[in-house]
């Protein structure tokens, strides 16, 4: 007999469907934590979301006093070190190296 994971609703822009549900997400890293917390005694009110970026967890941050200035996002590897920032209305990478259209999003934190 095989086990079936859990089932969840995911959802897209377009459609509902079911999904296997995910094992418990690993924790936070440290310095992540931090930024949360420096964050939301910011004024600007960012925001960090969790994702997958060529199979690995990374971070995302979007800044919450920029808007279409090009670098109003600012992708993160678990570990902390700065892989890209990109935005503004065309979206496109203004510093570092990514594809942003590989960036798979996972939570908001």
């Amino acid at each position: 007999m095989l086990a079936r994971p859990g089932l969840v609703l995911c959802l897209n822009a377009f459609l509902v469907q079911l999904c296997p549900a995910t094992e418990q997400a690993p924790p936070l890293p440290q310095w992540l934590l931090k930024a949360i917390e420096a964050e939301r005694k910011s004024p600007s009110h960012g925001s960090f979301e969790e994702a997958r970026y060529e199979g690995k967890r990374v971070f995302e941050y979007i800044r919450g006093d920029r808007f279409d200035t090009g670098d109003e996002h600012t992708l993160f590897s678990e570990d902390g070190k700065e892989i890209c920032r990109f935005g503004g209305f065309v979206g496109r990478v203004t510093s570092g190296a990514c594809d942003i259209e590989r960036i798979i999003y996972v939570r908001k934190l």
